[in-house]
Order: C-alpha cells, then sequence, then structure tokens
C-alpha cells in the first residue's frame, strides 16, 4: 500500500537492518540460552537503532511500524533469534534501550550468565525514545 503507515514500516525495516550492520555483540557459548539472549538482545537493539535513525527517536512511529506488521502476520511467533511482535510492542512501550530493557530480555529468555549479560550492557550504547 503506498501510504504513511507502509512507508514508515519500511523506514523502520530499512533502520533495523543499517543497525545490524553495526555489528550485534556475539561471543562464543555453550549454552543455548546464552546465545538466544545475545540473538534477542542484537534484535530488539536493531528496532530501537531504526528509531534512532530514521525518525529521530520516535517511540510512536517504532511502535506504528510493529503494530502494522504484527497486523500482517497470521500467527505472532518467536523463533530462536526474535522475539513476538508482542513482546517487541511491549519492550518499546515500557523501556528505553538500555541495562534495564537487556536484563528484562535476559530473563524473559532464561539467561543466568551474569558476566555474559554485564558484557552485552557494558557493550550497547543507551537509546532513548522520545
Amino acid at each position: 500500500f503506498n501510504n504513511e503507515d507502509t512507508m514508515n514500516a519500511f523506514f523502520i525495516t530499512i533502520g533495523h537492518e543499517l543497525t545490524h550492520k553495526e555489528k550485534d555483540f556475539l561471543c562464543f557459548s555453550l549454552n543455548p540460552k546464552d546465545y538466544k539472549f545475545m540473538f534477542r538482545v542484537g534484535e530488539v537493539h536493531a528496532d530501537y537503532g531504526a528509531a534512532e535513525k530514521m525518525v529521530h527517536s520516535s517511540r510512536r512511529k517504532l511502535l506504528e511500524s510493529v503494530r502494522y506488521k504484527k497486523a500482517l502476520k497470521k500467527i505472532d511467533k518467536e523463533d530462536f533469534m526474535h522475539p513476538t511482535w508482542n513482546k517487541r510492542e511491549y519492550y518499546i512501550e515500557h523501556f528505553d534501550f538500555d541495562e534495564k530493557l537487556i536484563r528484562q530480555i535476559a530473563a524473559d529468555v532464561g539467561c543466568s550468565n551474569s558476566k555474559l549479560i554485564q558484557k552485552v550492557c557494558n557493550y550497547y550504547k543507551r537509546i532513548v525514545l522520545k
């Protein structure tokens, strides 16, 4: 559809992929929960980075994009790397991208590796949405 909602979702998607090109945190681990945590943080970080890059850090525009994409899906399911659209929406509504959100993601995926969690917190810069 050639409308404002589609264009917003498109710009957010481009910003998301550009943020991934900045290099997500990844280190070797034998624990699958550690990998799930690192991948999920990378995905959520890319969402926030997209808002920062493409829509002047607008929480509203990022939420509109997530809701638009969620509405196009028949089933809102997660996979190993990606949280559900509902979970992404919750994060955006309640958090900036910071240590508090990173620790929430760790809890959500069952990652208890405190050294890894702290390394991830130290790796990413804070992104504040307006």
